[in-house]
């Protein structure tokens, strides 16, 4: 399989991935909504794992994309997030998904697979 074949099926992977990842993400919040503290932190690690993997799928997939990823800006909510679950902030990690990275994701699909 040649490599840009490989990269445009990554990509198409990544897709799919974002709209699962998502799910994960509100699902997340709607667990913190209703104080369901221990299914969101039994998720959470689910998650960061994802978006870590997500990450590196956009970036290794750059020249296919439309709108980017802003790296600097997921590593930071990363940061924020284990800075946040450090000092037992669950309400700000929420906050971070829902605000933060859920709309960046959604956005990323939207530009870069918009009908």
């Amino acid at each position: 399989m040649n490599e840009k074949k490989l990269e445009v099926e990554t990509l198409e992977t990544a897709k799919s991935y974002a709209y699962n990842l998502t799910e994960g993400i509100t699902t997340f919040i709607d667990y913190i909504d209703r104080q369901n503290f221990d299914d969101a932190m039994n998720l959470l690690p689910a998650i960061v794992e994802g978006l870590e993997w997500f990450m590196q799928a956009t970036y290794l997939t750059l020249s296919h994309q439309t709108k980017y990823l802003e790296y600097d800006n997921f590593k930071q909510y990363l940061n924020d997030i284990n800075e946040a679950l450090q000092n037992n902030d669950i309400i700000l990690v929420k906050d971070i998904f829902e605000y933060e990275v859920n709309d960046k994701i959604k956005e990323w699909i939207q530009f870069n697979f918009a009908n």
